[in-house]
C-alpha cells in the first residue's frame, strides 16, 4: 500500500467521522427538545392526576418511553464512544414506577437538553463559520457595505478595501476548518460522555 493511498484512507476515514460526529450532535438537538417537552408533560399530568387513579398509567408509560429513548442513548452515545455502554441495572419485571432504571431516563431526559444546547451551538457556529469564512470572495460582492460600517476588518484597523475584507474573513474561515474536525469530535464526545454517566452502570462505578 503507497504512501498516498495510506493518505487517503485516513482522509476518508476523518471525513467519515466528522460526518458522523456532526450528525450525532445536530440529531440530538430535536431529540433533546421532543423529549424534554414529553418528559414535562408526562411527569406534570401523571403526578397532577395521580390522585385520581388515572396518572398512575400517565406517568408509568411516561417512565417506559423514557426507558425506551435512554436505551436509543445508549446505542447512539457507543457508536460515538466506540465502547459499548450497559444499562446501569438488569432488565426486571414489574412496574415501571419502582424501576430505578426508568427514573434515570426520565431525569436524563429532564436535563439532556443542556450539554447538547451547547454542542450543537457550537458545531454549528463553527461549520458555519469555515464555509462561509472560506467562500467569502464569492459572496463578499452581495453584502451592501454601509460608509458607517465597513466591515470587522475596518473596526480592528486593517482598512476597509474589499480585498482586505476578502483576505480577512478567508483567513477567519480557514482557522474554522483546520478547527473543525477537534472542536466537533470534542463536542460529540462530551454529549455521549454525558449519556453514559447518566444512562449506565459506570455511573455507579465512578
Amino acid at each position: 500500500m503507497t504512501t498516498a493511498t495510506v493518505a487517503a484512507f485516513r482522509n476518508d476515514t476523518a471525513l467519515r467521522q466528522l460526518g458522523a460526529d456532526t450528525r450525532y450532535v445536530l440529531t440530538g438537538f430535536p431529540i433533546g427538545i421532543l423529549t424534554f417537552a414529553g418528559a414535562v408533560a408526562g411527569l406534570a399530568l401523571g403526578a397532577g392526576t395521580a390522585v385520581l387513579v388515572v396518572g398512575v398509567p400517565i406517568l408509568a408509560g411516561t417512565l417506559a418511553a423514557a426507558s425506551r429513548v435512554a436505551a436509543a442513548e445508549r446505542r447512539r452515545a457507543a457508536r460515538v464512544l466506540g465502547r459499548p455502554v450497559p444499562a446501569p441495572y438488569p432488565a426486571r419485571r414489574g412496574s415501571r414506577l419502582a424501576s430505578a432504571e426508568a427514573w434515570r431516563a426520565l431525569a436524563y431526559a429532564l436535563v439532556r437538553f443542556v450539554p447538547n444546547t451547547v454542542a450543537s451551538g457550537l458545531v454549528v457556529t463553527w461549520w458555519a463559520a469555515a464555509i462561509g469564512g472560506l467562500s467569502t470572495a464569492l459572496w463578499d460582492w452581495a453584502i451592501p457595505y454601509e460608509p458607517r460600517y465597513e466591515g470587522l476588518p475596518a473596526l480592528i484597523g486593517l482598512g476597509s478595501a474589499t480585498e482586505t475584507r476578502i483576505w480577512f474573513f478567508t483567513a477567519c474561515g480557514l482557522f474554522f476548518a483546520l478547527t473543525l474536525m477537534p472542536l466537533v469530535r470534542s463536542m460529540a464526545r462530551m454529549e455521549a460522555s454525558f449519556a453514559e454517566f447518566a444512562l449506565s452502570s459506570r455511573m455507579g462505578a465512578s
